[in-house]
């Protein structure tokens, strides 16, 4: 499938002894071309009648665009959009865990929400078959890297310096965590 309308072309076809129609098409499918004898032609089995052939346009590769594939959500950004454009099929979106974050599809806009958990997910962009189009599935990764919340005792250094970082941010209030 390419859009255009097309013509089949068939090996030993002689114009000069054959008329042939249902020779064009523009979507993707099986066609029915019929090939009529002139004057005094006769096939090979020595019949004169119409004789059909079946001959097929396949469906073109679905295609999809997206604007990011991969992002990064964390305590500053926690939710973000990424626009997808497509031209052959229906489009569907699945988050692979949605304890870490959550995916919706309005019109062309997926909006990637976090739960506030850390982790790695990869995000499922799938196109359906269509008339003409065979469907596609495309991935966004995503990254959840959010604070580790931890005990003054049980923390590193490096997490008990975070929560000091972020505290003095303004992003989270460290007496909610520690008591002094």
């Amino acid at each position: 499938y390419n859009g255009n309308l097309q013509t089949a072309v068939f090996n030993n076809y002689d114009e000069e002894l054959l008329t042939v129609s249902g020779n064009t098409g523009t979507n993707a499918g099986t066609y029915t071309a019929t090939f009529v004898p002139k004057y005094d032609y006769c096939w090979s089995d020595g019949s004169v009648d119409s004789k059909d052939v079946a001959w097929v346009i396949g469906k073109a590769n679905g295609t999809v665009t997206l604007s990011k594939t991969s992002v990064t959500l964390n305590s500053d950004t926690t939710s973000t959009t990424v626009t997808v454009s497509n031209n052959s099929g229906d489009v569907s979106v699945v988050s692979r865990d949605t304890s870490v974050m959550t995916v919706t599809l309005s019109d062309d806009v997926i909006t990637i929400t976090s739960t506030g958990k850390n982790g790695d997910v990869n995000i499922a962009v799938s196109v359906a078959e269509s008339e003409n189009y065979k469907s596609i599935t495309k991935t966004i990764s995503v990254k959840c890297d959010f604070l580790k919340i931890v005990t003054w005792a049980d923390g590193t250094y490096e997490e008990i310096s975070a929560m000091l970082d972020a505290h003095y941010a303004g992003t989270i209030d460290i007496s909610d965590y520690w008591s002094v």
